[in-house]
């Protein structure tokens, strides 16, 4: 071999040998970054809560109510028992017991909210210049109990009144006080007060409105 080819061998030898002695790429692959639009970021964050001030329950209207509803705040109403078409309200009697009898100022009463119920007020009695509460009322011996106005005592559950609703298809409201339901009496013009049970007559009321109250105080 002539010295030129022999050049040449040594020259490819030493180039396969230095492509054999490279060690392989280790480098990790680097994927190109994502892109993210601010309107994704926008969507798919969570929505804030309300704020303890939008969450607060605003106190119901002060606006007249219907036959079927409870008494409305700051209003005075007259009950007026369903089955007398109206002609039938509850009044306050000479002796503070509660009666039926015609419609007057006796007869008008506002129901103020205390002890998750209501005190319900005399609209136009006074004493001192206070109103009164009806409270239950038991007249001794085996008389059944009664509703009579007393000096309103918003601890005393015995004057912490509800309206629930009467059964379903029933007209207007019942009248609730400490467990207790105000009945027409099977005499004349008496209210009694007594507990409800199965196949027990209740005595529906409507609430009729009567305008703004006109009580002091309400608290």
């Amino acid at each position: 071999m002539s010295p030129l080819g022999r050049i040449a061998v040594l020259a490819l030898v030493l180039s396969v040998s230095g492509c054999s002695s490279q060690s392989p790429s280790t480098s990790p692959t680097v994927s190109p970054p994502v892109s993210v639009s601010p309107s994704a970021i926008v969507e798919n964050s969570p929505t804030p809560s309300a704020s303890p001030i939008e969450e607060r329950t605003t106190a119901p209207a002060e606006e007249p109510a219907g036959p079927g509803t409870a008494p409305g705040l700051n209003r005075q109403v007259a009950f007026a028992t369903v089955e007398s078409g109206g002609d039938r309200v509850l009044t306050v009697g000479s002796d503070g017991i509660v009666k039926l009898g015609e419609y007057d100022d006796r007869a008008l009463f506002v129901a103020v909210p205390s002890g998750g119920g209501f005190l319900l007020k005399t609209g136009t009695l006074r004493a001192g210049g206070e109103a009164y509460c009806l409270q239950v009322h038991s007249p001794g011996g085996s008389n059944p109990l009664q509703l009579k106005i007393q000096a309103c005592d918003a601890a005393e559950k015995d004057q912490v009144f509800t309206f629930p609703e009467p059964p379903a298809d029933s007209p207007g409201r019942l009248i609730e006080v400490a467990g207790l339901f105000a009945l027409a009496g099977p005499e004349g013009d008496k209210v009694i007060v007594q507990e409800s049970g199965e196949g027990d007559f209740m005595t529906n009321f409507s609430v009729v409105d009567k305008g703004k109250a006109a009580i002091p105080a309400l608290d």
